[in-house]
């Protein structure tokens, strides 16, 4: 199954797991044409609120920060599903089946869920599913939706079975020394380094097989 080359990869920071008691802090987003990053953005959403000290021991992310170099949350929104969800077929995260996109969709206005939703959906790719799929040797079937695919994968269970962002970069031997983990545009950057590296592989496999 070939995987395209121009897509978003994007990433959320927040301060917790659940969109009705907690909110999106970052949003981070690459715009990849023909294998090539061609633009980045990220924003800072100031929400005016606390920032809980188990998050920031986690992503660094302070009020301080938020007030100084946040933006309006929706002003964000906008701008990220206008300019980016919103004119690409294709978005890449990582783990963004079960959480990026259930949270974003949770975030957003009614009238953006009823443009965007589906959008992200339709056009859901994720590097936790491809690689934890390779990892169980699940493989998407002829016309299989990535959806449907993610959904497959991703509900086994198997105990030790690992595919966070920086297991998926020390056991694929991508260098993370030099990237901020658990901010929004260094998850960024190493999703799309192990969407590369695992889709070409996949790709290799495939042309030897034939």
């Amino acid at each position: 199954m070939k995987y395209p080359n121009s897509y978003i990869v994007w990433d959320l920071e927040t301060t917790g797991f659940t969109p009705k008691t907690c909110k999106i802090l970052e949003i981070g987003v690459f715009r990849v044409v023909d294998g090539e990053t061609v633009e980045q953005k990220n924003w800072i959403l100031n929400h005016n609120i606390e920032i809980p000290a188990e998050i920031t021991a986690i992503n660094n992310i302070t009020k301080e920060i938020c007030d100084t170099e946040g933006v309006d949350p929706q002003l964000a929104m906008s701008e990220f599903l206008e300019n980016f969800v919103g004119k690409s077929e294709f978005n890449l995260t990582h783990n963004g089946y079960r959480f990026d996109i259930p949270f974003l969709v949770g975030s957003m206005t009614d009238e953006q869920k009823l443009k965007y939703s589906n959008i992200l959906t339709e056009g859901c790719l994720d590097t936790a599913a491809i690689y934890k799929g390779q990892k169980l040797g699940y493989t998407r079937r002829e016309g299989e939706k990535f959806t449907d695919f993610a959904g497959r994968v991703m509900s086994v269970i198997r105990k030790g079975l690992k595919y966070n962002v920086s297991i998926c970069c020390e056991e694929l031997q991508i260098d993370k020394s030099n990237v901020q983990l658990h901010r929004a545009l260094g998850d960024v950057y190493l999703t799309n380094e192990i969407y590369k590296k695992i889709t070409n592989e996949t790709q290799e496999q495939l042309q030897s097989r034939g």
